[in-house]
């Protein structure tokens, strides 16, 4: 017979390894605001596509020295949102299991300090990707036209 503490440690892992399927299929299918993918395989221009979650948009940028440093910091831009992306739904993952863990255990206090201190992080977090998004989006346009 499984005890409730036994129980409780295979739900707790049951939901560790629902957050890195998740994670895993977010990385692997792009799935994040503001997908971007930067095709190198064409000698003479850059393809850059915008994802949405119902259409793309795809770009031709002919290659010149100036586009080809801007499409480098696009590139760089996007690595670090997709970065920034993956850490948040990990660190929010992890937020909701210890505060519900907390909540179990009845630590009202320490459960509510750790949330005011993760919606703090969360709000810079969601400013500096907020502004990244809005920076390459500004350098494709400039960019485009």
């Amino acid at each position: 017979m499984i005890t409730l503490n036994a129980e409780k440690k295979y739900i707790n892992l049951l939901l560790y390894l629902l957050l890195i399927a998740f994670v895993l299929v977010t990385y692997t299918l792009d799935l994040y605001p503001a997908a971007h993918q930067i095709d190198y395989s064409d000698e003479q221009s850059f393809t850059i596509t915008k994802k949405g979650m119902l259409h793309s948009e795809q770009h031709k940028v002919i290659k010149t020295e100036e586009s080809t440093l801007k499409v480098a910091l696009i590139d760089y831009e996007v690595n670090f949102l997709k970065a920034l992306w993956l850490a948040g739904i990990i660190v929010f993952s992890m937020f909701f299991i210890n505060l519900v863990n907390l909540l179990e255990q009845g630590s009202i206090k320490p459960a509510l300090i750790i949330s005011a201190i993760y919606i703090v992080i969360f709000i810079g977090a969601l400013f500096v990707y907020i502004d990244r998004f809005l920076f390459v989006n500004e350098v494709i346009k400039k960019l485009i036209v």
